[in-house]
């Protein structure tokens, strides 16, 4: 009776980790846009954030190979989990490169993508050439964003 508890027990617990490769996504997400987004805010606010900046990258790595690792042993049982929490189109990437890095660095290209669009451009796609201006997007959307808090 006991091994079986035990094993109800360990198949329950895997179809929990099971369903989290769209959060892993999302948080991979969240610190290769909070990466990108730190150089684009004033000079004196990055300096200070220097250290941050290398930790977003590392951690959002982390993070994208987790995500992978959970994809691969898990397959489909991450899809209600992935449709909830992943960003939108992360999806269309994941089959999309010779190797698992590779796929992790379209992953960050593709965050770089956003953050540009959303700080550097305006809705007609011209990019602004007030420093300040984009320097103060910067700066609020990294605290929209959750950044100051990720770890």
């Amino acid at each position: 009776m006991l091994v079986r508890v035990a094993v109800v027990i360990s198949l329950l617990c895997s179809v929990a980790d099971a369903q989290e490769a769209g959060q892993k996504a999302r948080l991979a997400y969240q610190h290769f846009y909070c990466h990108h987004i730190i150089p684009l805010m004033a000079d004196a606010d990055s300096a200070k954030l220097l250290e941050q900046h290398e930790n977003h990258v590392w951690a959002g790595i982390r993070e994208a190979r987790k995500m992978m690792t959970e994809i691969e042993k898990f397959k489909s049982a991450n899809q209600e989990d992935w449709l909830e929490h992943a960003p939108a189109n992360w999806g269309y990437y994941l089959n999309a490169g010779p190797s698992e890095d590779f796929v992790i660095g379209m992953l960050y290209e593709q965050v770089r993508g956003v953050v540009e669009r959303q700080i550097l451009q305006e809705e007609d796609g011209r990019y602004i050439s007030n420093t300040t201006l984009y320097q103060e997007s910067a700066r609020a959307s990294y605290y929209e964003k959750g950044c100051k808090d990720l770890k």
